[in-house]
C-alpha cells in the first residue's frame, strides 16, 4: 500500500497499523479528532506526503528527522503549539 486516506472518520489517534506501513508514501488524516501525533510516525521512511490538518492537535509535532522522503506537510487550522525542528528538504 501506497497511499492511506483516513480523512473526515472523528477518530480521535492515527490508526494502530501504522509502523507496519513501510512503503506509504501518502498518509492523510485530515477532518478527525486527533489530538497528538505518535512518533511511531518516523517509521514511515518512505513518507512522500502528510496532511493532518483541521484536527485539535494540542501537542508539538514529534521530530520527523527520519522522514527524508517527506517533501510536502500540511498542519493548517489546528492547534498545534509550536513545531519542532524539520528535516531540511
Amino acid at each position: 500500500m501506497t497511499s492511506l486516506v483516513y480523512q473526515n472518520n472523528k477518530f480521535v489517534s492515527f490508526p494502530t497499523i501504522l509502523p507496519s506501513l513501510n512503503t506509504l508514501e501518502r498518509l492523510t488524516v485530515s477532518w478527525n479528532s486527533i489530538t497528538s501525533i505518535p512518533s511511531t510516525i518516523n517509521t514511515l521512511t518512505s513518507l512522500q506526503y502528510l496532511d493532518i490538518s483541521y484536527n485539535p492537535l494540542n501537542a508539538p509535532i514529534p521530530s520527523m528527522d527520519s522522514l527524508t522522503a517527506l517533501r510536502q506537510l500540511s498542519i493548517s487550522t489546528n492547534g498545534v503549539p509550536y513545531l519542532t525542528e524539520l528535516p531540511s528538504f
